[in-house]
Parts: structure tokens; C-alpha cells; sequence
């Protein structure tokens, strides 16, 4: 199945950097939710890109209806879900006077897409600090849209 059948006309897209821990934590299913200050406030499928250990695009997370509430609030989400990450969630969330706790409903790998490919497909790309939307009308979309997924990972259903 191509990318781009997992996505619909309608659907929200981002392309959103992660570091392999948090990717990998997902991954293995010990992780179910992203935390985040800002995010979109309705559910997503983000395109990933590994920052610093791997430098590209290795997948997609469905992500779903954000919990956006209270840094305080978010941060217990966290300890229901990672027992002992309070006190990380509520650090990194600081000063905000709120946060977002998205649930991951599936992740796809596919083939991986390297900075180089992307960098040659948009001149002007540059990786997201959190992350930013993408349109069909993206070059990034046209390099990814024909990608086979290999696997499906996980699911809200498993």
C-alpha cells in the first residue's frame, strides 16, 4: 500500500521532528502519547523525521484528538501512562500554561527518505524545530506520497 492511501483529502499532515528515544518508545509500545506546548488542536498524521542520530524520514504516526489542559493535568496523563515521568512532563511543559498530550492510535514505516533526498527535492527544505504542515502541493508530499509502507506497528486496537 502506498503513503498515500493512508492519508484523505481532508486529513491534517505535519511533518514533525523527534528524537529516536521518544520514536523508538513508540515504537515498542511503551510509549502512547507525544507531549507537546503547541501542537494542532484536532488529530494528525505526521510524518517523522528522526533529528540528529538519523537525519530522515522514517514513518508516520496517526495521531489522535489531543488532550490539551493544564500542564499539571497533562503531566498525570504521563505518570498513568509512563509511571515515574511527572515531574519530566511538567519540567519540559515549564512555564506553559498549558500542554498537549496526543495519543498515538498507529504507526507505518516505510522506506526511509534521507535529509540529502529531501534537501534535493526542495532546495529550500530545512527540518522543523517541532514540526510544520504539509499540502499536496509540497514537494516534500510529492517525494513521499508514492512510498510503499512496509508496516504497520501499532494500533490503538493491539
Amino acid at each position: 500500500m502506498e503513503l498515500q492511501q493512508l492519508i484523505g483529502p481532508t486529513d491534517s499532515v505535519i511533518l514533525l521532528s523527534l528524537q529516536e528515544p521518544y520514536f523508538n518508545k513508540i515504537l515498542s509500545g511503551e510509549k502512547h502519547y507525544e507531549y507537546r506546548k503547541r501542537f494542532k488542536k484536532h488529530s494528525t498524521k505526521a510524518l517523522i523525521y528522526i533529528s540528529k542520530t538519523q537525519k530522515q524520514v522514517v514513518g508516520m504516526i496517526q495521531f489522535g484528538q489531543p488532550v490539551i489542559d493544564r500542564v499539571d493535568e497533562i503531566a498525570a496523563i504521563a505518570e498513568r501512562d509512563q509511571p515515574g515521568h511527572y515531574d519530566a512532563i511538567k519540567s519540559y511543559l515549564g512555564e506553559a500554561k498549558q500542554g498537549y498530550a496526543i495519543p498515538v492510535e498507529a504507526v507505518y514505516l516505510f522506506e526511509l527518505v534521507t535529509l540529502a533526498e529531501l534537501k534535493r527535492q526542495d532546495p529550500s527544505f530545512s527540518v522543523p524545530q517541532s514540526y510544520r504542515g504539509i499540502q499536496p502541493s509540497d514537494p516534500i508530499w510529492e517525494l513521499v506520497r508514492h512510498l510503499e509502507v512496509k508496516q504497520r506497528v501499532i494500533s490503538d486496537d493491539c
